[in-house]
């Protein structure tokens, strides 16, 4: 969904006369396919939601197999990765 909001984005900011990433730079966030098929293509966050996913039902049967009344928060950290595509660049303006 984030990134279909980026889209949106990207589109309005090309019909307001905008240059991506030349002056403005657009990210989205699930990395979706379509943002590689669209020009420029959308720089994403890969969010890895198959690992979350699986340690959301490890946890919740790990839960229901408890004999402890205990509900205490559990953090796991779930990796998640940076793509680079052409509505960002990495280069830094001086």
């Amino acid at each position: 969904m984030e990134d279909l909001l980026a889209l949106g984005a990207m589109k309005e900011f090309h019909n307001q006369g905008f240059k991506i990433p030349e002056e403005i730079a657009c990210m989205g966030f699930s990395n979706w396919k379509l943002a590689e098929l669209v020009r420029p293509s959308l720089s994403s966050v890969e969010q890895n939601g198959y690992l979350m996913g699986q340690k959301v039902v490890q946890l919740f049967i790990k839960d229901q197999q408890s004999k402890t009344e205990d509900k205490s928060f559990h953090t796991e950290i779930i990796p998640a990765d940076l793509i680079i595509r052409e509505s960002t660049t990495l280069e830094t303006k001086t």
